[in-house]
């Protein structure tokens, strides 16, 4: 049993790892009412601990860290939240049935995926080899064993391990499938993204990988950035939301890419 202190200092910490806390989630794991939990999320925000948001609430944005350059992980977790949670839940098919190796990339999509994978797990023995701080934070405090955290500078705003660390370690391994997220997907450049270091080891997780799935809302077709890290050739599955073009659906299919939608 938490003391009031404790449930508020516990609430800080997972939304300071994650980026994010959900008023349901939280309420069900201290076995709270969420008119509790807003409470105490209100308290926290009198303090400048989280910032309260529809449904829970989000890291707040120090002061050090530039907001213009870039969107914060929480930020950019709350855009397009309901086709994530779509996806993610969607995606969840494509896991091993009982036992299997896989990448997880960060992303906020992918750290949507996650969070599906505790409600969806059961006795599974996965091994999960993932550069995402709040992936691996969600599926351990689930309990899920078989987590694996890349070593390496890990960015600010992302919360993903990035750098040559990381990509060493990747090219020791071999998986059986791999959750990929992206910042852009075009017929013409492929899969890319505006940070060469966090392409590095997304190409490395799509060389290391017998299966290559992305989780990719449809706000990214069309799209284009800085490094390319993976042709349409090397995906072998596309899993996106309901409000996809045809079109592009149609393109992606062209390439052989199985579309899996909600």
């Amino acid at each position: 049993m938490f003391t009031v202190a404790q449930r508020r200092s516990e609430i800080a910490n997972t939304t300071a790892t994650h980026g994010h806390s959900s008023v349901a989630e939280l309420a069900l794991r201290f076995d709270v009412t969420q008119e509790t939990i807003r409470r105490d999320l209100k308290a926290l925000e009198a303090d400048n601990l989280v910032h309260r948001v529809h449904g829970g609430a989000v890291a707040p944005l120090q002061h050090n860290e530039p907001a213009a350059q870039e969107p914060s992980f929480a930020q950019a977790f709350l855009r397009y939240a309901p086709e994530k949670k779509a996806i993610a839940h969607a995606a969840l098919r494509l896991l091993p049935a009982t036992s299997g190796s896989m990448f997880l990339d960060a992303g906020t999509t992918t750290a949507a995926f996650a969070a599906a994978m505790t409600q969806h797990y059961r006795d599974q023995r996965w091994t999960v080899v993932t550069n995402s701080l709040p992936a691996a934070m969600t599926l351990s405090i689930a309990g899920v064993p078989g987590i694996n955290l890349l070593g390496g500078p890990m960015r600010t705003f992302t919360r993903a391990v990035i750098g040559q660390q990381a990509v060493q370690t990747l090219d020791s391994l071999r998986a059986d499938i791999a959750f990929l997220g992206t910042n852009a997907i075009s017929a013409q450049h492929g899969l890319s993204t505006p940070d060469p270091t966090a392409a590095a080891v997304k190409q490395a997780m799509v060389r290391q990988a017998s299966q290559v799935v992305v989780l990719c809302d449809s706000s990214k077709f069309n799209q284009d950035f800085l490094v390319t890290f993976a042709d349409l050739d090397d995906i072998d599955i596309v899993v996106t939301d309901s409000n996809a073009s045809p079109k592009f659906l149609s393109l992606l299919r062209s390439h052989k890419i199985e579309v899996v939608q909600p």
